[in-house]
């Protein structure tokens, strides 16, 4: 089975699922009006993808996942004498192929192939059995500019990603994205719900409120089969649906307490940072800020932007210009060390589940200065002959006392 931890790694685009942890191919300015269009669009894009991580069911579930294959491995390389890379993990197999199927398609596996847009997407309904237990998966069929077809499964991939860039259209209209998984969505109802397609504020709400769901792609397409064609306007969809599920607000609010308690499990450091942060983004709080910052009287705009960030904050963020920045502490001037120790956890975790001979990916952190060699950064990350962000969070583990190879190495 594909490995669900990669799936997430390499298609987060630029936020780090479960992390914080946003990456700018650009520069950042906190004056945002002072940053490219493109930029404060790709900045927009990636700041819902962590709206989504921290305020909805099916971000939250994405994290646990991931901090569960991390805390397996950690203990890994805690209790063994001698590491093999890539560290094996058993995992819990139910609750991996729920999210695998979930997930749904991430790419066309035709290589170098496009979709033929002039001719019409099939949906149809795909059942799948997880542990006896039955599932249906919407799946679009759509021909390639090759003449042949393919089946792509609608998931958690498609929805967060369609929200992410139809947010981003609405301060760079003109962002270019891959079609898969993209546009798949805006393109299904540009033929058969033209109205929807044309209101892009309504299909975000849709796309959010199917993300209180463990199985995103299927809500999708039944709230769009739902409200395609009615009266309602998307704050009105997203009201119905808290009056109709009145257990919600409760239910999302008990999920993260327990996530945090779980967080709180896994860190040395005080929650900080990662207890605040949770606390403006809960249904209970009414204010819920992908939504209404849409339904405002002036249309939504870099302002409507900076609110969000003051109110709720910028998580890690890092750019391709060197810039790096941890968000400081409530109510402190220093970065707050829960996420900076969760940061260090990312990486020591990912470099020893992970089968390619990569570089250690905060070395970003040290290019420029005479601690960073790119074979030891490879190679020997966890090395303590030289002091980085990486032999630190290594040495929690005492790697550098143990033996460590690579497989058929």
């Amino acid at each position: 089975m594909e490995n669900i931890e990669d799936i997430l790694h390499e298609l987060r685009g630029s936020y780090s699922t479960s992390f914080y942890s946003i990456y700018l191919n650009g520069t950042y300015n906190s004056d945002l009006s002072r940053m490219t269009l493109k930029d404060q669009g790709t900045l927009l894009h990636e700041y819902i993808h962590f709206l989504q991580n921290i305020s909805t069911p099916w971000g939250i579930r994405l994290s646990s996942y991931i901090y569960s294959c991390m805390s397996e491995t950690l203990c890994k390389l805690k209790e063994q004498d001698e590491v093999t890379i890539p560290v094996k993990i058993q995992g819990d197999r139910t609750i991996s192929l729920q999210i695998k199927f979930a997930l749904g398609t991430s790419k066309l596996t035709t290589s170098h192939a496009s979709i033929d847009w002039n001719k019409g997407i099939g949906l149809f309904i795909k059942e799948i059995k997880i542990e006896g237990k039955k599932y249906e998966i919407p799946v679009f069929k759509v021909t390639l500019n090759t003449g042949g077809t393919e089946d792509l499964e609608i998931g958690g991939l498609v929805v967060m990603e369609t929200m992410s860039s139809l947010y981003q259209s609405l301060i760079h209209p003109n962002a270019p994205h891959p079609d898969v998984p993209y546009n798949l969505i805006a393109k299904f109802c540009q033929q058969y719900y033209p109205a929807l397609a044309a209101d892009t504020r309504k299909l975000i709400c849709l796309c959010y409120v199917s993300l209180f769901s463990s199985f995103p792609g299927t809500k999708l397409i039944d709230l769009i089969k739902c409200h395609g064609n009615d009266g309602l306007d998307g704050y009105q969809v997203f009201q119905e649906f808290v009056q109709n599920t009145p257990e919600i607000v409760g239910a999302v609010d008990s999920l993260i307490e327990r996530f945090k308690k779980l967080l709180k499990g896994m860190l040395h450091s005080n929650l900080d940072y990662l207890a605040a942060v949770f606390e403006p983004v809960k249904l209970s709080s009414k204010w819920v800020p992908v939504i209404t910052a849409l339904y405002d009287k002036e249309p939504f705009d870099l302002g409507h932007f900076q609110t969000m960030i003051s109110q709720i904050g910028m998580p890690y963020l890092h750019t391709s210009c060197g810039q790096y920045s941890f968000p400081n502490g409530i109510g402190k001037d220093e970065a707050s060390l829960d996420l900076i120790e969760l940061i260090g956890l990312q990486t020591v975790y990912r470099y020893f589940r992970t089968s390619k001979n990569c570089e250690c990916e905060l070395s970003y952190m040290c290019r420029g200065e005479k601690r960073y060699d790119e074979t030891r950064c490879k190679e020997t990350s966890w090395s303590r002959e030289v002091e980085c962000p990486f032999s630190v969070a290594a040495s929690w583990f005492g790697l550098d006392k143990k033996v460590v190879k690579r497989e058929n190495s």
